[in-house]
Order: C-alpha cells, then structure tokens, then sequence
C-alpha cells in the first residue's frame, strides 16, 4: 500500500553484509518493495513535500520507483553509522542530523512551505476537498499549482488526494472493523461501492471484501521474519 509521500529507507543489514540506503518514491498504486537479503530494516518516511525541500530533489522524478540514496546525495559514512548504532534512539540521532545537515542547505522555504500548508489541509480533511479551494489557499495559478505540488511531493495533486482518501478509509477498516464497507465509502467521500472497490483495488491490490477476509495475517516463519524500526518526519 503506497504511502502519501516519498519515503527514504535506509535498509542497513548485519555489518558482514553491507548497508544499502534506499529511497523509495510515492506510490501512484500498490506495489511490492522486494525486501530480500535484508534482516533488519530502518525506515524514515517523510511529510509529503519535506524530502524534496529538504534534499532540493524533484520528488516526482522518483515516484514509483526506489533508487540507492547514494546515487541521489552524498551520504557520507552515515549508511555505517546507523547500521552499527546499538539502539533506535542512537539510530535516529545519526539520521536526524544528517538530515540536519541538507536542512541547512535547503534554499526555496516558500515553496516548501506552501506544500506544507497544502498537504495539511488534505490530511486534515482525509483527502475530501476540492482542487479549486486548494489553488486558492495558495494564491497560485492553477498551472503552477500543479506543476510545484507534482514536484514536491511526486503525486498529482489529484492523487495525492485520492492516495490520502484511500488511507482514511483504509484506517478505518483497521480501527472500527464493524462499520460496513458501504458506509466506509460514503464517509470517506466515495459516490458508491463500486468506486470505492475500483480506487481501494487499485492502492492495496485487492478488494475491500477480500482485505477484510485475510486483514489478520499469520505470523512470518522465522526464517522468513524481517525486523523493521521506522519514524516519521
């Protein structure tokens, strides 16, 4: 299921095997990230908009694909320090301020911050608002508009709001399992089922009815597990 935003993961593996920092785009529909090879993952997701104002990289360039981080930024031994950091704190620190680092460097605030406003706006509303009210917020034409948003976060501004919406109804399926589906729908601003099951298909890779049914999963055989620290900037 995609994020609604690029997300950088450093993925670091037992020292013996080496660190591989991975940016992985926003995702315009549901995708497998292969995590094979990897015993340990530590994961940083960004607000939308935040990775592309902080590290001055077009954010749509990126989306629905994953690049080494090191063909993108100067990682410097960042990668090595995470990956022997004994605990998430410490781990966090040493991404904190490398991020700290490119912050500084970080030139448009304008612009950043404009996505900022806009994305809040979306998120606080669970993607039910209208385009025209969010080119009017930002005072921009509506061409440019488009143009930044698309750079910034990697969506259309129109998918970042169809991605957003899927996650609100997505969220409340996990967390109030009774409501039925069509009224999952109809909260989250879908006209009906049948569109709420083509747009949910599309993000997840399954039907709602289908979620519902396998939405519990077994636990992972050993051999198979992978343990995963994450936060969100």
């Amino acid at each position: 299921m995609p994020p609604t935003t690029g997300k950088t993961v450093s993925s670091p593996s037992i020292p013996a095997m080496g660190v591989n920092p991975v940016d992985c785009g926003a995702l315009s529909q549901s995708k497998v990230v292969s995590l094979y090879g990897m015993p340990h993952v530590f994961a940083c997701q960004f607000f939308p908009g935040e990775f592309s104002r902080i590290f001055n990289i077009s954010s749509k360039e990126l989306a629905d694909r994953e690049a080494p981080l090191s063909d993108l930024l100067s990682v410097g031994s960042y990668p090595e320090q995470i990956a022997a950091a004994r605990s998430f704190e410490e781990r966090k620190q040493h991404l904190l301020t490398f991020i700290r680092e490119w912050e500084r460097r970080s030139r448009d605030l304008t612009i950043g911050r404009m996505t900022q406003a806009v994305m809040h706006n979306i998120l606080g509303q669970h993607g039910n608002v209208r385009m025209t009210d969010l080119e009017k917020q930002t005072g921009y034409s509506s061409r440019y508009f488009h143009q930044v948003l698309s750079e910034q976060v990697g969506l259309s501004p129109k998918s970042a709001i169809d991605n957003i919406r899927f996650q609100s109804a997505l969220r409340m399926m996990m967390e109030q399992p009774y409501v039925p589906i069509v009224e999952v729908a109809q909260r989250n601003g879908y006209y009906d089922q049948p569109h709420f099951t083509k747009v949910f298909k599309k993000y997840a890779g399954v039907t709602p009815v289908a979620f519902e049914k396998v939405k519990s999963y077994a636990p992972l055989p050993l051999s198979e597990a992978v343990t995963a620290d994450s936060l969100i900037l």
